[in-house]
């Protein structure tokens, strides 16, 4: 039987666009069923890659995630920051964001239920979350991303990208910057044979 080495704590802050085209090693994913994680191309990136998650057989029962180990003693102010989509996908249980204080027993601190099928913003305060939950930073501290349910994409399935874990990450990012218009621009009103006062 194959045992999957112990998890590296991955450095803090982290912050992964999936560019590279490959899984960072800073990741562990884990499959139920007929999950399957890929970093691909396909359904619309918001750049060249993205991560998704789905079932690789249709009508199988399926979970897919992946799991980052950090070192948070003594952090405050950390935030989950990430852009996330779905195809289709019933609300299950088992779709949210989930921590553990040791890689055993998962939290969940974020629902994902309710998607849509364009990528929105997802945020987490999580000193407040874990708190909550009783809860404390430690040296082995296990964050989650997971998607239920048993069907491919698009009939079913998840989509991230831009995951960042960082201090301030907590509240939505900077507004996407208005795109210069570049397109013919209306002639003076004299060019027109417009009488224009003053010109």
């Amino acid at each position: 039987q194959d045992i999957a080495p112990p998890m590296l704590a991955a450095s803090y802050p982290l912050f992964d666009d999936f560019e590279s085209g490959t899984l960072s090693a800073d990741w562990t994913s884990a499959t139920t069923g007929s999950g399957q994680v890929t970093v691909e191309s396909d359904h619309d990136p918001i750049d060249g890659f993205h991560l998704t998650m789905e079932s690789a057989d249709d009508g199988t029962d399926s979970t897919a995630s992946i799991t980052v180990e950090l070192d948070l003693v003594g952090q405050t102010d950390v935030g989950i920051r990430f852009k996330h989509k779905e195809f289709g996908d019933e609300d299950d249980t088992g779709d949210g964001v989930f921590v553990s204080e040791d890689g055993v027993v998962f939290h969940e601190v974020l629902s994902l239920n309710g998607g849509t099928s364009l990528y929105t913003t997802r945020y987490l305060e999580l000193d407040t979350a874990i708190s909550g939950l009783g809860l404390s930073y430690t040296d082995t501290f296990h964050i989650r991303f997971q998607w239920e349910d048993n069907f491919s994409i698009p009939t079913d399935g998840f989509a991230f990208d831009e995951i960042e874990i960082a201090p301030g990450a907590r509240v939505p990012g900077p507004p996407e910057p208005e795109p210069n218009i570049t397109g013919p621009q209306a002639p003076p009103r004299r060019d027109l044979g417009i009488d224009a006062p003053g010109l």
